[in-house]
């Protein structure tokens, strides 16, 4: 993942903007720990498809 400046993040009252180094590294630790548990494309679409059974 490229390293980023500036993270938006839609809150309901606008938009959040994480920009100090703390932010950011905490921001890129979350991302890489959803990128490791996600799905893949196939999984993906197996699971979808079994909860379309249901």
């Amino acid at each position: 993942m490229p390293e980023l400046d500036t993270v938006e993040v839609g809150v309901s009252q606008g938009a959040l903007f994480l920009e100090s180094p703390a932010d950011l590294a905490n921001h890129r630790a979350i991302f890489a720990r959803l990128d490791t548990t996600a799905l893949g494309e196939r999984e993906s679409r197996e699971f979808i498809r079994s909860i379309m059974k249901e």
